[in-house]
């Protein structure tokens, strides 16, 4: 703009593809809106495309319209013309009409290519074609099949025509092309092609160019980098400029990967917009020497820099992003732009083979085609054309051999199918990773190299021939399809260094590096590059494609230490595998994480229960009998009919295994393989763990083993043996347990912590025998119930007949029980069942004193429900007594047949336990009570020493709810609470009472014991009915309290015993108002059936006692209701029904009487629910009169009855 009031410079601004800015989001050409409007100097634009009409309508716009097929002729003609000028060549003569055919027809293919655009042109990408590519005459080349439809050439002349220009051809001639420095101007050199641009159909298609030594590894490659530091630094890009700017002036040709943010500071290099500048030197005294150059821009400056002649730049790009509508014009047009790929490679020979060879494949694997990319991993399009390229260049070497021996000289590669072998092509075994490398090395990460720079030093170093130390070196690389160029940057660089150290000139080494080589032909340097897969495998696969210069190999794990056969694989189940051998490190694993998934409430010490399960694997005697045992029930488990019996091949065929989600079963094929055997034998370890330690009975065979306890711990295993016994449950849910994220957890059943091995299971095995026993024996005649101890004595030694001593020390009773007799019977006959069966049964037939004790306490926790082990403790003293009391010898047998044929007094006894607190104090009393074996009447004691428990605090009942009913009401809550806390407890004495005098008049007759335990039956009634009936209605409770404890001294002897008994009860409790009119009733008919369940009327004596008490109530109710009438009936109803149903009745009552209405009332309630009542009392004729009434009610209400159903 200073220029502009200067008469002697004329400015003119020249904005090239100025089209270029209009598309950024910046919109820097607004700018130019006022500049334009009044411009001070000259403008001039160029662009490809219109601008907005802003700016078209402040200029003079000049388009130029597409040459017509004449003019693009001329226009080729006089290039022509001017380069022989420029040239001073004249080996073809312009004149001759040949050459203006071919112009014509090559310009009539141009247009022809402009006007079909759509169809010619890639992805429909619009001016993918231009000018550019007529004039250079390149890209015209790879258009072969235009030909026909342009020129009307028939499709064979066509081909044969265009064969020879291959695009491997045609890139192979570009680089051979190079700039004339003899011209006068670089622009008039319209014979040297433009840079090419290798479109790669694939992201690895470009190495086909390596593969033939179109590119050689001595051509400078550089890519874009993906290490981590790089891609966050600009410095790689200066890099990268430096080395293309080096190149430029050493001639070399330049590979370009990706590299688009350099590619505008190479924008005139790109554009060959080349200058010739002197070079400073004198080559003679005439004449100085001028060099290219072109401008390069470094950040926000740019230099001139040297061109070689023989340089050359080739950019390679992928097809999608060459046809993708953001890839700019202007960059492709600037390029001789050649499509790569495999198939397009091939001779024509071998491109016909594609086909027939997948359809091979398809027939010896017997699978579809598009199951050939599930079959080998990453088979893709280009696959077999690689692995025929490969072949194909092979061929020509082989044909450029001197041996005249050669197979290829003498005849031609043909696809032959009858001389495939087959058995080659079939894969026998999956190959470890040992066997692909022999020996340990370590591997390292490519993500653990920060920069190119650093990588390929790294690589530098292990070629050196300083590295005399490792032969081999592993890279690990995590393969990303969306960038692949990654992987083909550092596969380049291992190539390079690969051919660098082997095929470099001899020329370029010294001497001693030659002998250096010669020393060291065995030390060969191998590179391993692993490719580890990403879930799911085959969405986006590593490509399978095959090189010359790699050998490639699938290896499924990693972890895999041997090969398997295939045949195994597919065809085996874990049975099988279990069958062949389960190793000790397979089984640990297993076990370990079967238990770690197990919930068991009892282990506490984690760390501890894993170090006891772990001394399974240790070699003792017992552990190696376990461990088989544990192999054995696995094999059982996995025999079942169902999916664990499948082959494991099957079972990841199944769909919902197969399901890409399923990331936790693993990556590779042999990884999910082994994952499911090890989680199927982790579900079936689980199964038997949860049975083995249920009740802690696995816990109980450690303890047995470490405490050298054999007895214990060979049960242990003998039971675990029996399946009978030892059920484990079948695996269940598989594969819902299999494909689950969620880590597959279960809770080991501990309803106790057990001291004797599998007791729950071993009392159930016994009560069934024991029940077969008995069943066998119900046809054995009773022997009477007591026989004097002088006649039977020898029979009681002989017969099991007991002796028990009384009170009375000079009156000696031997009693025989029935129940004695049974158990004393059964217990011998199951004695000498589990001594003749199985190892089982001896083994339990042998246990000691200690042993049982253990197992008699553990049937008591498992059946009664009882936890607390002093409780327990004392239920088991309890039965010790009762076998010390008649010497009966201490087994299991005797211990199962007790509880057999006694099961309600232990009920009972225990429900009593439950009552008692911890803090009562009653349990120590209870326990050492029974540890004094010097005592012959503890067994009694006890149970009166418990029933006491209960009734001792009932006296300070009443006392305490008559203090709570003059405080708050939050007092009288907490009184209630405890109340029923109380009420609860009596009502468990209530219910324990007939048992207990049932077991004590059987187990001591009439002896003191039982004086003492009726006794205390009868306080602990008289307790629950003062419960029961004064809870609410107590109104002195001082004076309630001497009455309760006189009642219970004038029950000491029995109520029984006399008539006065029972009446002076009554009297004493219901005389005042301690009771209410209307509850006295039932108070009165609960202390009758209390008497009837205690004194049990078993004598002719207490019947008639009792009959003359319930009759004098009937005639003198009316003293204990204070003469009301209605509180008085209800009390004689009552009684009048005992005595009639008894017969007892012996009064005549007159029909107009009060009496005789009482009568009437109970006997036609009698009649009701009786069909034949039989009373042949003294008032026959009341019988009468209620037995005809019940007739015709019943008689009335049927045809009531009736007359409904017919309504």
């Amino acid at each position: 703009m200073r220029h502009s009031e200067s008469n002697q410079v004329k400015a003119v601004l020249l904005l090239d593809e100025i089209g270029l800015a209009e598309h950024s989001k910046h919109s820097p050409l607004k700018i130019l809106h006022q500049l334009l409007e009044d411009p001070k100097i000259s403008f001039v634009g160029i662009s490809n495309w219109p601008l907005d009409a802003a700016k078209m309508n402040r200029v003079i716009m000049h388009q130029i319209l597409p040459m017509t097929t004449k003019e693009l002729k001329n226009t080729a003609l006089k290039m022509m013309e001017h380069h022989q000028k420029s040239t001073k060549s004249d080996e073809i003569d312009l004149r001759n009409d040949w050459i203006g055919n071919e112009i014509e027809n090559i310009a009539k293919v141009y247009d022809g290519l402009i006007e079909m655009a759509g169809k010619f042109e890639p992805m429909n990408k619009k001016h993918f074609f231009g000018a550019r590519d007529f004039f250079s005459d390149d890209q015209i080349k790879n258009l072969s099949g235009i030909f026909c439809d342009v020129l009307k050439m028939k499709e064979e002349e066509a081909v044969k025509k265009m064969s020879e220009f291959t695009p491997m051809e045609c890139v192979r001639m570009n680089l051979s092309d190079i700039t004339i420095s003899s011209s006068k101007s670089l622009v008039d050199n319209y014979n040297v092609s433009r840079h090419c641009m290798v479109i790669s159909e694939s992201e690895y298609s470009w190495q086909l160019l390596l593969e033939n030594e179109i590119l050689k590894y001595d051509d400078v490659f550089l890519f874009k980098s993906g290490f981590a530091y790089d891609q966050s630094s600009s410095i790689a890009d200066f890099e990268h400029l430096n080395k293309v700017i080096s190149c430029m002036s050493a001639g070399k040709k330049v590979v370009l990967y990706k590299l688009d943010s350099i590619y505008e500071s190479l924008y005139d290099m790109l554009n060959q917009r080349y200058q010739k500048k002197p070079s400073g030197k004198n080559t003679s005294k005439k004449k100085k020497r001028e060099n290219m150059c072109c401008r390069v821009a470094l950040g926000s400056e740019s230099k001139d820099c040297f061109v070689k002649e023989e340089f050359k730049c080739i950019v390679i790009i992928n097809k999608d992003t060459a046809y993708s509508p953001e890839m700019p014009i202007a960059f492709l047009s600037r390029f001789e732009k050649q499509l790569i790929s495999y198939r397009t490679s091939l001779p024509c020979e071998m491109e016909s083979w594609i086909s027939p060879i997948k359809d091979m494949l398809t027939q010896i694997f017997c699978v579809h085609q598009k199951r050939l990319k599930k079959l080998f991993f990453g088979f893709n399009d280009d696959t077999v054309p690689s692995a025929l390229s490969n072949i194909s260049i092979q061929k020509k070497e082989d044909q450029e051999l001197p041996d005249t021996n050669d197979p290829y000289k003498e005849k031609e590669l043909v696809l032959d199918e009858e001389k495939f072998d087959y058995k080659k092509a079939g894969q026998k075994e999956f190959p470890s990773f040992e066997k692909v490398i022999e020996s340990q090395h370590n591997a390292k990460k490519i993500e653990a190299f920060k920069t190119s720079r650093d990588f390929e030093l790294a690589i530098h170093h292990f070629f050196s021939p300083d590295n005399t130390f490792q032969n081999v070196q592993i890279l690990q690389y995590m393969h990303d399809s969306k960038n692949l160029g990654h992987f083909t940057h550092i596969k380049h660089t291992l190539e390079h260094a690969h051919y660098r150290y082997y095929c470099r000139d001899k020329e370029e080494k010294t001497e001693e590096e030659v002998k250096d080589d010669q020393k060291n032909e065995n030390e060969q340097k191998l590179i391993v590059l692993l490719v580890h897969m990403k879930q799911p495998i085959f969405k986006d696969p590593f490509p399978l494609i095959f090189s010359r210069k790699w050998k490639l190999t699938y290896v499924d794990s990693l972890s895999s230490i041997e090969s398997v056969q295939v045949e195994t694989l597919l065809s085996q189940t874990i049975s099988d595998v279990l069958e062949r051998g389960l190793s000790n490190k397979q089984l640990r694993n297993a076990i370990q994480r079967a238990f770690a998934r197990l919930h068991n409430p009892a282990q506490k010490d984690g760390v501890g229960n894993i170090q006891k399960l772990l001394t399974l694997f240790e070699e003792s005697t017992h552990m190696e009998e376990c461990r088989r045992e544990i192999v054995s029930r696995l094999k059982e488990l996995f025999k079942e009919k169902g999916i664990v019996s499948e082959p494991i091949a099957c079972i990841l065929n199944k769909e919902e295994i197969k399901s890409p989600s399923m990331l936790s079963l693993g990556y590779s094929f042999f990884e999910r393989y082994e994952n499911i055997v090890d989680r199927l034998l982790v579900m079936a370890c689980m199964n038997i763990l949860s049975v083995f330690y249920e009740n802690c009975y696995f816990q109980i065979f450690f303890d047995a083993v470490e405490k050298n306890l054999q007895h214990l711990a060979t049960l242990f295993m003998e039971v675990a043996k029996d399946m009978s016994m030892v059920t484990i449950p079948r695996l269940t849910g598989v594969i819902q347990r299999l494909v689950t994220i969620e880590p597959d957890l279960r809770a080991v059943s501990i309803q106790y912590k057990a001291m004797f091995p599998w007791s729950h299971i071993l009392h159930n095995w016994c009560h069934s025998n024991l029940v077969n026993i008995d069943t066998q024996n119900c046809q054995i005649e009773k022997p009477s119930a007591c026989v004097n101890e002088d006649e039977n004595e020898k029979e009681n030694e002989n017969e099991s007949k007991y002796g028990y001593q009384g009170a009375n020390k000079n009156e000696t009773k031997t009693i025989l029980l029935d129940n004695h007799r049974r158990i004393i019977q059964s217990s011998k006959l199951f004695g000498i069942v589990m001594g003749g069966r199985g190892s089982v049964s001896r083994l339990l037939n042998k246990c000691d004193i200690e042993c049982c004790r253990m197992y008699l306490m553990d049937v008591i926790t498992a059946k009664y429900h009882l936890y607390d082990h002093c409780k327990v403790a004392i239920v088991t003293d309890v039965m010790f007594c009762m076998m010390s009391m008649y010497d009966w010898s201490v087994s299991i047998a005797m211990i199962e047949s007790i509880l057999y044929f006694l099961p309600d007094i232990f009920a009972k006894y225990v429900d009593l336990l439950k009552g008692c607190q911890e803090n009562d104090g009653i349990i120590s009393e209870l326990y050492t009570l029974l540890k004094n074996e010097k005592k012959s009447t503890r067994l009694s004691d006890s149970i009166c020493l418990l029933l006491k428990h209960f009734i001792s605090f009932s006296p300070e009942i009443f006392q305490a709810l008559y203090l709570f009913s003059f405080v708050y009401v939050t007092y009288i809550i907490f009184a209630e609470n405890d109340w029923f806390d109380i009420a609860r407890n009596l009502e468990a004495v209530k219910s324990v009472v007939p048992t207990i005098l049932q077991f004590a008049k059987d187990w001591y007759g009439d002896g003191d014991e039982y004086k003492s335990i009726i006794s205390m039956c009868r306080q602990a009634h008289l307790h629950i009915l003062g419960a029961k009936h004064f809870e609410r209605q107590i109104v002195d409770r001082v004076e309630l309290n001497k009455r309760l404890s006189h009642i219970i001294t004038l029950s000491e002897n029995g109520w029984l015993n006399d008539n006065t008994t029972i009446p002076s009860i009554l009297n004493c409790m219901l005389e005042g108002e301690n009771l209410a009119l209307d509850k006295r009733p039932h108070f009165i008919r609960d202390v009758l059936t209390t008497v009837k369940q205690i004194e049990t009327l078993d004598t002719l004596e207490k019947q008639n006692v009792y009959r003359s008490v319930i009759t004098e109530l009937f005639h003198n109710a009316q003293a204990l209701t204070s003469g009301t009438r209605n509180e008085t009936d209800k009390i004689r109803l009552q009684i009048l029904e005992e005595l009639i149903q008894h017969q007892w009745n012996e009064a005549t009552f007159a029909l107009n009487s009060h009496e005789a209405a009482l009568l009437n009332r109970v006997l036609e309630r009698m009649y009701i629910h009786t069909s034949h009542p039989q009373s042949n009392g003294p008032n026959q004729v009341i019988v009468n009169i209620s037995n005809l009434k019940v007739k015709l009610f019943q008689f009335i209400n049927s045809i009531l009855s009736i007359t409904e159903g017919l309504q």
